[in-house]
């Protein structure tokens, strides 16, 4: 049944045309015996792209939705961390696996904002909602990355409540997809092709 449900609502969000890259078999981020470093060279990557990353910035703290964990903006090209056992403003806080999520998170949204120009407002999936023949559509990355059903509903349920369309939660779900499933170094290379970042 939840298959039906989450086919109806990718459906109703915009069909892109491009080709997705392919991420063969996703593998558990945290795995990786340099997990931290690798993390350190995302957001080398991302700062490269023109991204900047902030961590524990005074927006952490929203009075009516609390604490955050983070958030991209693309018209400024600014990323935002908050991390789980910091305080507003504080930083050299260690890293806990959220943040490290986290991260991964928002760094999927910098790759949806480079599929037509950085920094213009407009996210796209990077796996087409409706796929052409021999390319990886949403659904299929999604049920690949292994994010149970419940969590899938979960992320429907607050982000409707929330007040986002359809397609913003097609966004959503590649990236929390991406962020449980692909490791911060695969991450990295994909942000380094989707924003022209020349790897010499």
């Amino acid at each position: 049944m939840f298959v039906k449900f989450f086919s109806t609502v990718l459906a109703a969000a915009v069909s892109l045309t491009a080709s997705a890259p392919a991420i063969a078999s996703p593998a558990n981020p945290i795995q990786d015996p340099n997990n931290f470093q690798r993390h350190v060279e995302l957001v080398q990557t991302l700062e490269q792209v023109g991204v900047t990353v902030l961590f524990n910035h005074s927006s952490c703290h929203q009075p009516k939705l609390g604490k955050i964990a983070g958030y991209y903006l693309s018209e400024t090209k600014r990323m935002v961390i908050c991390q789980d056992n910091a305080r507003i403003g504080q930083e050299g806080v260690p890293f806990t696996a959220n943040d490290l999520d986290t991260l991964r998170h928002e760094s999927q949204h910098v790759i949806q904002d480079c599929k037509d120009g950085i920094g213009n407002n407009r996210l796209h999936n990077m796996f087409p909602v409706i796929a052409k023949e021999g390319e990886l559509s949403l659904q299929q990355f999604v049920a690949a990355s292994g994010l149970s059903e419940k969590t899938l509903m979960r992320i429907f349920t607050d982000y409707s409540r929330m007040g986002f369309d359809v397609q913003t939660i097609a966004l959503e779900y590649e990236a929390f997809a991406v962020a449980y499933a692909v490791p911060a170094a695969t991450i990295a290379e994909v942000l380094k092709d989707a924003c022209s970042v020349d790897n010499n």
